[in-house]
Formats: structure tokens, C-alpha cells, sequence
């Protein structure tokens, strides 16, 4: 079994930043926010070291350009193989019940 080292992109840094801020601040819960990033770490910890178990999204061209996505309580997590270089490149994440296909027109696969 390979090992990927996991990258996440600057848009999905802030993404998540964005998340724990809703969180914490917005819903008056600091504690679950900070226990959705230690969820999004564990999701990434478990994403490197068997990416390929994650589905491909359904929507194209996505589909076609092997993004996957895994949920993580009420989010998506959007990410994609580089084989090449043994990387993960996490590129979004969003909220489940948003407009997925508008969320990923708005996302840099890079």
C-alpha cells in the first residue's frame, strides 16, 4: 500500500477556515469546530494512505478528471490523485446539501 502525502490547496485552506469560523463564532460552538477540523485531519490522514477507496464524483468533467470526494459530517471533501508524485491534492470543501455542481464550477482543480 502506498503512502500519499496529503496537500490541501490554498481555496480549500480557506474554505475550511471559513467552516470553523461559521462554527465557532456564527452557531456559538467552538468545540464542535474545532473537533470538525480534527475530523477533517483524520479524514486526511485516512485519504493518505488509500485515496483510490474514495468515489469519483458523478458530474463532468470532474468525473473525468478523477476528482474524488469523501463526507465528513455535513461536508464534502473534493480531492484528486497524483500518482506521479504519491500526492493528494485536496482542492474543496463545501457544504453537503449545497449546489455540488456550482461549488465545483467555482473550484481550481490545481
Amino acid at each position: 500500500m502506498n503512502v500519499y502525502d496529503v496537500r490541501v490547496t490554498t481555496q480549500a485552506q480557506e474554505q475550511i477556515r471559513d467552516i470553523a469560523y461559521y462554527i465557532a463564532v456564527t452557531l456559538h460552538a467552538p468545540d464542535a469546530a474545532q473537533a470538525m477540523v480534527d475530523d477533517l485531519d483524520e479524514v486526511f490522514e485516512t485519504i493518505s494512505q488509500n485515496p483510490e477507496r474514495q468515489f469519483l464524483v458523478e458530474q463532468e468533467p470532474w468525473h473525468s478528471e478523477g476528482v474524488r470526494k469523501i463526507k465528513v459530517k455535513n461536508y464534502l471533501v473534493y480531492f484528486w490523485i497524483d500518482v506521479e508524485n504519491a500526492a493528494v491534492q485536496v482542492i474543496g470543501v463545501c457544504y453537503a446539501k449545497r449546489d455540488q455542481k456550482k461549488f465545483l464550477n467555482g473550484i481550481d482543480i490545481e
